[in-house]
Order: C-alpha cells, then structure tokens, then sequence
C-alpha cells in the first residue's frame, strides 16, 4: 500500500503528515504577507504570490529594454540600505541620460516636438589646459532617427531630448528594482541582481572581498580591538566611534538565561572548593567555621598554584530546559479559553409556556411546539419589515402570538384575518388589474390542469347521452377492479383539498382572489385551494397535505363552513405554518424584490448623505479649533480686564467707607471754633439757613463723587478692542458648536435610516462560546418601537426580547459533539468534555439544535449575560461589542413591553366580566383580550377599506377611491427626509402620511 501524501501545487512542497499539511497551509493562508513589487499588505502567501507575478509580468512588459542592462549593473552590489534612497539615486543620474535602440523625443526649437529612436551615442570627456584650468566640459551627442521621416536623423545633446514621462517614473523604477534585486538579511548586506537576469545581461555575481560578511565581521573585531588598545590612555578617554556597521547578529539569550549561567557557574565552584576542602590534607585548608563558598579565599588560590596537576571537576551535565510557551495571543478561540466559574442566567422559552391567554370553562391549552417558535419569529419578523409592501400597521410580537392563539370562532380576529387578506392580495391582482395577473409559480402540472379546466369551462359542450354497452364476464372483472381501486384511493385519501376549492362549480382559489371575495372567513377557503394547488410540489407536499388534513379533513363535507368551522379549531402550531407558507410565496413576487431594490437606492443615498454631512462636521471641527486657539490667546487678557474691574469697585466701595470720616473730622473742626469764638466773642452778624447752606454743600459734594464713581465704572466697564474681538469669537464658536449638533444629529438620522432600509436578512448580533446565535429582531429592517403612525404605538416596542437560537447541526457536530478522540484530548486539558462544559456554563437552561429558540426580557439578565461573555473569545468579543453597542435601545424596550403588558393586565381584571352566549359553551368576553386593540390604520389610509373589506363599486358622479388616486404619479416636491421613526405628522404630495420610506414608494 502506498503512503498518502499532500501537495500544496503552488509552492511545491510535499507532506506525508496530514496535520503538518493543515499547519502549512493555516501558516499560508493568514493574511500577514506583503507583496514586493507593490508593497501591498494584509494578503495570505498565495494572493501574495499572485498579485507578484502579475506586477512583474506588467513590469517586465512596461519597463524599457534598453535601460535595464545599465541600471542593473549601476546598482549592483550597492550598499544603499533603503530601496527608496536607491530609486533616487539611480532615477537622478539616469533622468538625462540616453542610451541606444531607446525611445525618446527631440525637441526643436520651436518646442516641437519629433518622435524618434537613439541610434548611436558619443561621449566626450572634458579637456584641461597646461595650466590646469578647464578648456572644455564634458558632452554627449545622440544621433537619433526619427520616426516620422526615416530618411533623416537628428544630432542633438542632453537639452534637446527628452524620454516619455509614463515610461521611466519613479514608481516604475522603484517596481523594477523591487523585482530585480535581492540581498541577505544581515545588516550592510549589499544589493545583488537575481541569478537569471544576471545570467541573461552577462553581470558578475562575485561579491567583492569587503562587502562580503567575513570581512565586516573581521573588520569590526579590528576596530574594537583598537578601541581596547587605547582605552587606558587619558589620550584615547573618549574611544572614536566606529565606522563599521554593528553586523553582528542579534543574541538569542534572555536577562533569564544570562541569570542561569552565572548560577551554574557559581554551583561548579562551590562544588570543586568543597572537594578540594574534603581531599586537602592542609590542617590551615577548611577549618572549622570557614565559609564553604569561599572559591576566592587566599588559601584556596594558594593551595591550586602549588598543585597544579589536582583534577577539577567537570560541570555535570544538564538536561536543557524545555523552551518556554509562546505567549498567548487574544482573543483566541472562546472553548480553549479556561472554564468560567459563572454561569449563563437563565433562558425563558416560547414552547415550555402555554398560550398567553389563561384558558377557561374547558378550553384546551395550546402549547407551541419546538420547530413553530422559530416559525413565529420568521413570519412576524417578515411581515414587519415588509409591512409596508403588504400595507399593513406593525404589531408587536406579544399580540401576534395572542391573535395565533384563541379560536376564531369567538371574535374574528382583525389582525389575523388581515395578515391573511394582506398577503394573499399580493399573490394575485384583482380582476380590474392586469387581468388578474398572478404573481407566483405554480406547479408545472398544476398550471396545465388549470388551463385545460378554464379552456373545458370556456368552451362548455352539451354532455352527450351515454350508450348503453353490452356486459361480459371481461368487462364485470375490470368495472369491479376499478371499484375496488377507487374504494382503496379513498380509503388512502387524507384530504378533501380539491373538493372544497371546486365546492362551488367553476369558482376556484383563483376566481376567488380576483374577486376579492374575503367576507366572513371565506378567505380559508382560498387558502385551502392554494394549498392543494402546492400538494404537487415535491418540497412543500409534506405540509401542504399536513394542514389540509385539518382544514379539509376527508372524513367530513366539503363545504366552506366546514373549512371555516375547522381552521377555527386548528392550533396555533398549524396557523403559523399557513402563514409562513403564504409570507413564503410573497417573498418570490416582484412586490417584495422591486421594494428590496428601492432600499438597496435609498441607502445609496442615504450613505451618500452621511458622508456629506461628516464632511461639514468635519469643517467645523477645524474651524471650530481654529478659533479655540484665538480663544486661547485672547482669554487671558480679557480675565485681566474683568480683574480691573473687580478692582475698581473694590475702591469705591473704600471711598464709601472713608466719606463718614471726612464729615466727623469737618464737625470737628466746627466744634473748635465755635469754641475759640466763645472764649474770644467778637461782634458779628448772624446769618439765618446757615445750616441748610451747608447741607446743601454737603449734598452737592456726595452727588459729585457719585458722578465720578460712575464715571470710572462705565470706563471700567466699556469693552476694548481685545474684548469685542473675544466676544464675537465666543460668538463663532457658540454658532459653530450648534452647526456641529445639526451635523451630528443628521448623521444619526442617517444612520437611522440606513437601519430602517436595511431589510435584505435578519442580523445576527453574534455567537457565544457554545455556537448560540443572538438576535435582537429591531435592529435592521423597522423602527425601534414599530410604524410611529400605527394603532398600536403607544406600546413603545416591536418585539422586546433579545432572542438566543441554538447551534444548527454543522457547528454542534464539528465543535460539541466532537469525535470520541478529541473529546479525550479535550478532557486531559481541560478536565471535561465540551458538552460537559457546555452543561455547567450555561446553567440550568439550553439549547441544543437551531429549533430551539429561548429569550431574554429583564434588563438585569442582559447585564448578566453581557457579563457573562469572555472578552477574549474570538467569537464573544464580537457579540459583547454588539450588545454594549445596543444595549441602551434593547433595556428600553424590554421594559416598554413590562409595562404594556401590565397595563393591558390590569385594565382585562378591572373592566366588568360580559359573557358571549354561545351554543355549546359560555366563554369570556374576548373584547378583553389584548390584539383587539390592533386595526389596520394603514390600508384605510392606502387603499380607504380594510383588505378583508370588498372594494368599493364606481357610481356615476361619485369620487374615485383613494386607491386609483395613489396610483397616479404626484408631482415631485421636496418633503425633506423621512423616516418610519420620526414622528412627523405632515404629509406629502400624495396626501398620505410618510412611511419608513418616505413618499419615494408607491404601491
């Protein structure tokens, strides 16, 4: 038997181990290469390679032939370390020189300019005087023939010819070079030409003996030898610096390393004195109290110089170290992480809880199976995100889940009946529309059957009158095997599907949806003939004849109450799968594809404005530090400014406290005279309002320094030129800070409305360590809180859990579930297997198959499992950046849905308990029941009727509906962007108010 080997074709190489053949080829395909000729980085080795040979084919053919002989021979064995630093060189002493069979340009002396080939070239070299001076310089003459006029050649010199800019640049020169040359990797290695080109130019590839290796390894033992020569001498102090490149490889010993070495040697002297004490015969050699380790005692050096032939002991030897573990690199994989010691907090499951509505006088609880709770999902996600192209309000996913749930037969459901309505309308066109076009794909031997029926029905021949046959004992076998035959199809038979769509002679499923006919239920019937239509599909026979067994049971009439009487008994199971049957078909009609391509515009646009609006932030920010710097040089004089004033109200407040003392000191001095007049009267006359005169002095005084005062504080106060300045600064900048906001909330507007538009797939947030999948549904493709105009949005949530799917069957098979092998090697490392590990991190709630789906609904439990996620996992790096990112929008509308549902709660307990007489049983007002809130605001404002409604009739003299009037082009106007977030309550040229989209989709 031969051994199996692996080959890597593009490099050659050739393995016999399978696991060595996956390293190679993991090493191959990180992407950590770099191209030489391009210098492109972050490409694997073989796009690397590729995007090589492709440059040097292009630079091969672009690159002139005759410059390449003397280029390469110019930079042979050069020594310039940089390639750049080369490319200069040789571009600047090769720009103006010529050499033959090239392709250049003369230019005359008009500045005409003659293509031409170089034929020949002649250098002369400059001649001297005896005297040493300069006679002539040196000249080169091209003789060129030109290109137009073979007959004639031009001789010109180095002013008058020029080459073709595209053909010798530096880029070019610097790919040339780059896929020419090689050189070794030590330090001063000079440039070398690769062996085939120089084989093919005849170029030496002798390297001289002083560029060589040995001899700058040589010459740089030299000098340092030198240095130590002279490092005794106060001449020779500062040794000169050496002129050698330091080519001396790197040393691979560590600070550790170095640390054991010198311990070894200590251990080895240690060892030969403690010999040399025991063997010495010397009674003054090792007495009592001498250090064992003394290896440099004076005897111990004496004692060896006198026996010189004493043996040594020779270092045992040891085995090496193992080499140390490279250091970990993360994130790494998250299962070659150590085992947490938390657990995951706990999941809450659809298919573990009954029905939201408490089931009373005998109604039977309807749990929801494992596989609907992802169909669930799909189908309310579905027609949320398209609820515009099915003209229907958005709807949390609670009241969804309650409309699935109670029996029709209570109440009819709006929102059940209209999802259904809503869909099968975009199946096919009403009769007044294209004929009653329709829009999916039939089986192929389901349309033929049609066909020959609608062409038998057509044409409609009268039935001819049976001719009595002639019995033998041949045909009474055949008639009763026929019977027996038909008795065992129908014993066989598992639904009565056709009967029902044909219960009515020639009024089919199709007949039906042309005519719109949906009124009291008859829309299931509809829904029945599709299905049985599909029964001829190989892929979706299964279910198809699974719900038509409960809708048309065979044992039972085929009639439409029948059908209508059964899917009000039918689960919520069978009821979302006729749904996801419908939201299926809708998914393939031009409907929902030309509104994909409509977002796909839009946010071309949208993205486009973003940038444009990053643009002007941008600006502003500059502007804006621009003047921040002025700002910076002006404040400080205005703060000195405001301390001039601070200071000059502190003066006056000193003068104010001064003015008391000036009045006591002129009573004073009144005082005093008043006295010498006493002691010394003289004859005078009295003067009458003295007193008043001088209090009138005393007030004019008070009212002057007042005025000065003032005076200096209003020249304090008026702004100088530095302050107006500053002032209309601030004011820039207040105006540029608000600019920078309106930037900055329209980039989030743009953002918001990139989310909304996204509605191509469902985002997933991320995977943790065990391969679970998050997603948090009001990411892409609907507002946060559902349509802002819908009937229920004052509920503040769409769906309001952050839902946990389990990993599908390749990820649980290659990573949990692993072979017997890896799970031993698993367990050696880590102490337990992977689904062990998985049993303990998760906590007391898993998943195990992509059907499985749990959620969370408590802020706290986010915060739980954000905490929970290992940073360095490679995989729940990513959905802890995620969650971080969203978890704000998530915590609120989790607790949005708490109170809604709490509200809806309290307000079923306290509304007083009515009572539906019925037949069988008496059942609970289902006017409490929380979905009834729910109606279709949006085909009323669309189409002015719900779609279960039939279409109004035209009247003579009576207005068109709002459904033909919508379908007219609306002239264009400019309605500023909308999005189905923003709340505006304006309306555009169509006059219907602005979806997610805007007025730029119109059904």
């Amino acid at each position: 038997m031969q051994p199996k080997i692996w080959v890597i074709d593009k490099t050659g190489e050739i393995f016999c181990n399978y696991d060595d053949y996956l390293t190679r080829i993991d090493y191959y395909q990180q992407r950590r290469f770099i191209c030489e000729i391009t210098g492109h980085s972050g490409l694997d080795f073989f796009s690397a390679l590729e995007r090589e040979q492709e440059a040097s084919s292009e630079v091969n053919d672009a690159f002139p032939d005759p410059l390449r002989e003397p280029i390469l021979r110019k930079v042979q064995h050069s020594t310039i370390s940089r390639i750049d630093n080369l490319v200069d060189t040789v571009f600047e002493e090769f720009k103006q020189d010529f050499f033959p069979g090239e392709e250049v340009q003369v230019v005359l002396d008009g500045h005409d300019r003659m293509p031409g080939i170089v034929r020949e070239k002649s250098r002369f070299n400059e001649l001297y005087r005896d005297d040493g001076s300069l006679e002539r310089a040196a000249f080169v003459r091209y003789f060129v023939s030109l290109t137009n006029q073979p007959d004639h050649e031009a001789i010109v010199d180095n002013e008058h010819i020029i080459r073709d800019r595209k053909i010798f640049s530096k880029q070019m020169l610097r790919s040339f070079l780059k896929n020419s040359l090689h050189r070794e990797a030590w330090s001063g290695a000079p440039w070398q030409v690769k062996e085939h080109l120089a084989h093919d130019y005849r170029i030496s590839t002798l390297i001289p003996p002083h560029l060589q290796y040995e001899s700058q390894v040589a010459q740089r033992k030299l000098q340092l030898k030198r240095n130590s020569d002279h490092g005794g001498t106060i001449v020779h102090f500062f040794p000169p610096k050496s002129n050698f490149a330091d080519i001396k490889p790197k040393g691979h010993k560590s600070k550790a390393q170095l640390q054991t070495q010198t311990e070894e040697g200590a251990r080895l002297r240690h060892e030969q004195f403690s010999e040399y004490q025991k063997l010495s015969r010397d009674p003054n050699f090792g007495g009592i109290g001498r250090p064992v380790s003394s290896a440099n005692d004076p005897q111990f050096i004496k004692f060896i110089s006198q026996n010189p032939n004493f043996p040594t002991i020779e270092p045992r030897a040891m085995a090496p170290k193992p080499p140390a573990p490279p250091p970990l690199k993360y994130p790494r994989e998250d299962l070659e992480l150590n085992v947490s010691q938390h657990s995951r907090p706990p999941l809450k499951f659809l298919s573990e809880q009954p029905s939201t509505v408490a089931p009373t006088n005998g109604e039977s609880v309807r749990r929801i199976s494992v596989e609907c709770s992802g169909m669930l999902l799909e189908t309310w996600n579905t027609l949320n995100v398209f609820c515009e192209v099915y003209e229907l309000d958005s709807f949390t996913f609670d009241d969804y889940v309650e409309a699935l749930s109670y029996p029709s037969s209570e109440l009819p459901s709006e929102l059940l009946t209209e999802i259904h309505c809503a869909v099968l309308k975009k199946l096919v066109n009403s009769e007044n529309e294209q004929n009653g076009r329709v829009w999916i794909s039939l089986p192929s031997d389901q349309e033929s059957d049609d066909e020959e029926d609608e062409s038998i029905m057509a044409a409609s021949p009268s039935p001819e009158p049976e001719i009595e046959k002639r019995t033998t004992r041949g045909s009474l076998r055949k008639s009763d095997a026929a019977a027996m035959k038909a008795q065992a199809e129908l014993a066989a038979k598992v639904h009565n599907g056709a009967e029902t769509d044909q219960c009515v002679k020639g009024y089919g499923w199709k007949a039906r949806l042309r005519k719109r006919d949906f009124m009291d239920g008859r829309w299931v019937v509809i829904v029945v003939g599709l299905l049985n239509v599909f029964t001829a599909d190989s892929w979706r026979r299964k279910t198809c004849e699974e719900i038509l067994s409960k809708l048309a049971p065979p044992q039972m009439n085929a009639s439409e109450d029948t059908t209508i009487y059964q899917y009000g008994e039918t689960d919520i199971n069978t009821r979302v799968k006729i749904i996801q049957f419908l939201c299926m078909l809708s998914l393939g009609t031009s409907w929902v594809k030309n509104y994909m391509e409509e977002c796909t515009t839009q946010m071309t646009q949208y993205r486009k404005d973003k940038v444009e609006w990053q643009r002007q932030r941008k600006a502003y920010l500059e502007e804006l530090k621009a003047l921040e710097e002025e700002r910076r040089t002006l404040q400080p004089e205005a703060k000195s400014s405001v301390a001039e004033i601070e200071e000059l109200e502190h003066e006056l407040e000193k003068e104010e406290v001064k003015a008391p003392e000036l009045e006591q000191e002129d009573e004073d001095v009144t005082m005093e005279d008043a006295e010498e007049e006493d002691e010394d009267p003289a004859p005078t006359r009295s003067l009458r309002r003295a007193n008043d005169r001088a209090a009138e002095r005393k007030r004019r005084q008070e009212e002057d320094k007042k005025k000065k005062a003032e005076a200096k504080t209003e020249k304090a106060n008026k702004p100088s030129k530095e302050a107006k300045q500053l002032e209309k600064i601030l004011k820039k900048i207040e105006g540029l800070k608000d600019s920078i906001r309106e930037c900055e909330s329209e980039i989030g507007v743009c953002d918001d409305d990139l989310r909304e538009s996204d509605c191509h797939r469902t985002r997933v947030l991320g995977k943790d360590r065990f391969w679970n999948r998050y997603y948090w549904f009001e990411r892409n493709g609907m507002p946060f809180g559902g349509l802002p105009d819908s009937s229920t949005a004052d509920a503040g949530y769409a769906n309001g859990c952050l839902w946990v799917q389990g990993p599908d069957d390749t990820e649980r098979l290659g990573f949990i579930d692993m072979p017997d092998g890896d799970q031993a090697r698993y367990q050696s490392v880590y102490n337990l297997t992977v689904p062990e590990r998985k049993m303990k991190e998760e906590g007391r709630t898993h998943t195990y198959t992509a059907y499985q789906w749990g959620y969370y609904d408590d802020p706290e439990d986010l915060d739980k499992l954000i905490e929970w996620l290992n940073e360095k996992g490679i995989r729940e790096v990513k959905l802890r950046k995620e969650l971080n990112a969203q978890r704000e929008q998530i915590s609120l509308r989790m607790q949005n849905r708490k109170r809604y549902l709490e509200e809806c709660e309290s307000k079923r307990e306290d509304s007083p308990p009515a009572r539906i007489s019925s037949r069988s049983k008496a059942t609970t007002n289902p006017a409490k029941r929380r979905c009834t809130r729910w109606t279709n605001e949006t085909a009323k404002k669309e189409i002015g009727h719900l779609h279960v409604e039939p279409q109004p009739t035209k009247r003579r003299g009576v207005a068109r509906p709002i459904e033909k009037a919508s379908k007219k082009a609306a002239p264009t106007q400019d309605e500023g962007r909308q999005t189905r977030a923003s709340n505006r309550q304006d309306k555009g040229a169509s006059g219907r108010m602005p979806t997610r989209q805007g007025t730029r989709y119109n059904f």
